[in-house]
């Protein structure tokens, strides 16, 4: 059963893996069961990556395989804060100065100081679980079962579900870099201060999600 949520701490992993998943283009044909255990295995899954690295820097990582993290000022969308281009030719992740700084300008509304330097980190440790997938041909979604469903009734349809991979970067990232609340929570926390909204629509927002994860996933 939900409970009300009075800090960004207490938004869990689940619910944040849930609405994540829910953007997925073939969420409508995920079973409930599926839908609770396609959130739990990309957690662990992302979880398990961070141990593959907890000796190691992440930049050294970068480095030693040719990986080039690029800062930049600006940002042709303020909806994309990195992303990784990985393939024979192209290896680098882009890093956009300009919606990290939105980003910490609307955690500090909320009464949540984060340093730029801890917003770069977990989102470059976002965009490094993606080489880990690329590098390693362990792609997340992969990893998992594939979701049979039809279309209009009569054509069958198998595909990966890809948004799991993106619940696995959140994971590694949060992890890896000891944050204390789930980075997809920075945001929604945007969002509202965007639409210049109170601080508790953030939490209103959050409960009704937890109603729909309850009603969904038992």
């Amino acid at each position: 059963m939900a409970t009300s949520m009075n800090n960004l701490e207490d938004i869990s992993d689940e619910l944040m893996g849930y609405s994540e998943l829910k953007q997925d283009i073939i969420f409508q044909y995920i079973s409930k069961a599926d839908k609770k255990s396609y959130i739990q295995n990309s957690i662990n899954i992302g979880k398990s990556a961070v141990l593959l690295y907890n000796e190691r820097k992440l930049y050294q990582i970068l480095q030693e395989n040719g990986v080039v993290v690029v800062m930049h000022n600006d940002c042709e969308s303020e909806y994309i804060h990195s992303q990784i281009y990985y393939d024979d030719n192209i290896k680098k992740i882009d890093i956009y100065l300009k919606s990290l700084r939105k980003i910490q300008e609307a955690m500090k509304w909320i009464q949540y100081d984060i340093s730029m330097k801890e917003l770069v980190e977990i989102h470059l440790a976002h965009e490094f679980y993606h080489f880990h997938e690329f590098s390693n041909n362990c792609r997340t979604e992969e990893m998992l079962k594939p979701v049979k469903y039809r279309i209009f009734g009569v054509m069958n349809r198998k595909s990966n579900v890809h948004r799991t991979s993106e619940i696995a970067a959140h994971i590694f990232a949060k992890y890896s870099c000891d944050f204390n609340i789930h980075p997809k929570v920075m945001d929604y926390v945007l969002m509202e201060y965007q639409e210049k909204r109170n601080q508790s629509a953030i939490f209103d927002r959050m409960d009704l999600m937890q109603c729909e994860l309850d009603a969904v996933c038992v």
